[in-house]
């Protein structure tokens, strides 16, 4: 067998990007031949150029919603997002798999509290990749909840949709040791609690909503500190952010870091005293499982498929809710008998998601496509 993973190149490691990589991996340890083919389309420059004037970045537009890419042969051809399916409407490319962790701006036009400003281009292309779905060969999601998405809202058959959760890479998201020359490198002091987020400003994440329950526990609880790992995706929200930050006067107690390394990311995991993940809408939600394998204890929003993913490895709250999180944290910095219960259970829930075990159902399906096209 071979297979075609169609994938979206990126500059810096995604989840996306984790899935595809990681995913591949455990597949070829299993025999499996792989393929990696890139969405990156190949422009006239004085195409891209006349795009640019025009406000496109032409060339990461179509990486990100291709329509055509060289024919290769496989027995199964791997799109690896639910935006790569642009593909399936403008070429035929069979037998395909097509993977989605939740075509999310699809999912959020319609609510203006969590919806991102798109030009009519990208929504119309929204559109194209989720009627595409019906012309893979199956379908795979990372949830109950979206696997329900697809067969309510795109009339998708339940006989072709699985649902194969995300996993962790337990060789690299695990217990380990802080040196001093991780402190001394992002400017930390041990003597500090920190509580660590990772992600965006997007409205869905919810950083505001975690500002704010911050803000009250760190009244009580000085020695407290917010951690936000991530690049800002939308500058203008990032910005509001900040002066949020600044009005509540917290300058001095959160400390935005962009980009790390996955090494150094697992490092964070591994400092966080507490990992908070209060976003309103995820197809999954992998961080929270990550910081879990790496000890940390961990609060979760219960929204969408975050409680599924979770389990009782983690205290949930209502996302809505600031005092709700503000209850949870605050059992946290003060039960250290109940933080390190937490602890031990988020440990034992990760322990559950290996991509051992996503892998083999993944190449289930590609034998039942195969054998049923």
């Amino acid at each position: 067998m071979k297979v075609n993973f169609i994938v979206e190149r990126s500059k810096t490691i995604t989840g996306l990007g984790r899935y595809s990589t990681t995913l591949i991996r455990f597949l070829e340890q299993q025999g499996i031949n792989t393929h990696i083919q890139f969405t990156t389309p190949k422009l006239p420059t004085l195409l891209a150029k006349l795009a640019n004037k025009a406000g496109y970045d032409i060339e990461t537009f179509l990486g990100h919603y291709p329509l055509r890419i060289p024919k290769v042969n496989a027995s199964i051809h791997h799109l690896t997002s639910e935006n790569i399916a642009s593909l399936l409407y403008f070429q035929k490319v069979q037998p395909s798999v097509v993977t989605t962790h939740g075509p999310l701006t699809y999912l959020l036009r319609n609510d203006p509290d969590m919806s991102i400003p798109t030009r009519f281009l990208d929504r119309w292309f929204e559109n194209i990749c989720v009627k595409a779905f019906h012309r893979a060969a199956h379908v795979i999601t990372d949830s109950h909840f979206l696997a329900d998405f697809l067969v309510n809202e795109v009339k998708l058959p339940e006989e072709h949709i699985s649902i194969i959760y995300l996993a962790v890479d337990h060789e690299l998201f695990k217990v380990k040791p802080l040196d001093e020359a991780f402190f001394n490198a992002y400017h930390l002091n041990p003597e500090y609690r920190y509580i660590l987020y990772t992600g965006s400003e997007q409205p869905r994440k919810n950083f505001m909503t975690l500002l704010e329950a911050f803000s009250i526990i760190h009244r009580e609880f000085p020695d407290t500190r917010l951690l936000k790992i991530g690049k800002p995706e939308i500058i203008s929200e990032r910005k509001k952010a900040e002066k949020r930050i600044q009005d509540l006067g917290l300058r001095n107690a959160v400390q935005f870091i962009g980009y790390v390394p996955e090494d150094d990311l697992v490092s964070f995991y591994n400092l966080a005293y507490i990992f908070i993940f209060p976003s309103r809408f995820e197809g999954f939600g992998l961080p929270p499982l990550e910081a879990m394998a790496c000890g940390a204890p961990v609060i979760s929003s219960a929204a969408t498929s975050l409680a599924e993913v979770v389990g009782d490895g983690a205290l949930i709250f209502d996302p809505l809710d600031i005092s709700q999180l503000v209850k949870r944290m605050r059992t946290l910095l003060t039960n250290e008998t109940m933080r390190q219960a937490l602890r031990e259970k988020g440990l034992r829930r990760a322990q559950q998601f290996t991509w051992e075990k996503t892998a083999s159902q993944t190449l289930d399906v590609y034998n039942r496509v195969i054998q049923n096209p």
